[in-house]
């Protein structure tokens, strides 16, 4: 597979900075990609993830994001962009991947990776328990 100039995570995830690189990654197939633009005091929910963006850094390109995963916040504090953030939910045997590509003021843009069935397998434990 050739990686288009990419890096990779520590995992070994292809790492994408730009549009035309999530659409490659997309084209793979191994994974699902949903792109977002998060603004501070208007939170998120993509792909079963709910986000908060609570400061942004645009000199340094710096953020802090709150993630709601299992029914708590958890904050990612002093990110940069193009540095993965990954977390997992209960029930999940693989990781989901959290990437930031572009930092403004008071806004970040970037992308969720999550293993292909993700919001499907989500959605069931979600559902009513027997």
């Amino acid at each position: 597979v050739k990686s288009f100039g990419m890096s990779r995570s520590r995992f070994g995830t292809l790492i994408a900075r730009n549009g035309q690189e999530i659409a490659a990654l997309s084209k793979l197939g191994r994974r699902d990609y949903y792109q977002f633009t998060l603004v501070r005091h208007h939170p998120i929910h993509l792909a079963d993830i709910s986000m908060k963006l609570k400061k942004t850094n645009k000199k340094h390109h710096r953020f802090t994001v709150d993630l709601l995963l299992d029914d708590v916040w958890v904050r990612k504090s002093h990110r940069t962009i193009d540095e993965p953030i990954f977390f997992s939910t209960q029930g999940s045997h693989s990781f989901c991947e959290l990437v930031v590509n572009r930092v403004d003021k008071n806004v970040v843009y970037g992308y969720i990776s999550t293993p292909k069935g993700f919001t499907r397998m989500a959605s069931r434990m979600e559902g009513p328990q027997q």
